[in-house]
């Protein structure tokens, strides 16, 4: 089986940019813990501050959609609802030449 890259971006409303981030933070950890999790970076837009990617490599698919059902990541959803203006998700493998 491929890796599975992972590209998310995140957006959070302006006037809940603290809290998310706190929510993103709690996120990482966990998720950094999860089985598969090769890599789980998490980066900030330098110019719109409330814009976040992450950059995540999964061993595999199964172990991805594990990671997509855990309590963490189903929490953060539920605790930033009504707080973000978007999230985007782009699943990814690479391309052999």
């Amino acid at each position: 089986m491929k890796n599975i890259v992972v590209i998310a971006k995140i957006e959070s409303l302006p006037a809940h940019l603290e809290y998310v981030q706190s929510e993103l933070f709690k996120l990482v950890e966990a998720s950094r813990q999860d089985a598969g999790a090769i890599q789980y970076d998490l980066h900030q837009n330098i110019n719109n501050p409330c814009q976040f990617v992450f950059y995540e490599i999964w061993e595999n698919n199964v172990l991805l959609d594990v990671h997509e059902k855990q309590e963490h990541l189903t929490a953060f959803i539920k605790n930033t609802e009504q707080k973000l203006k978007s999230i985007e998700i782009e699943k990814l493998h690479k391309v052999e030449a």
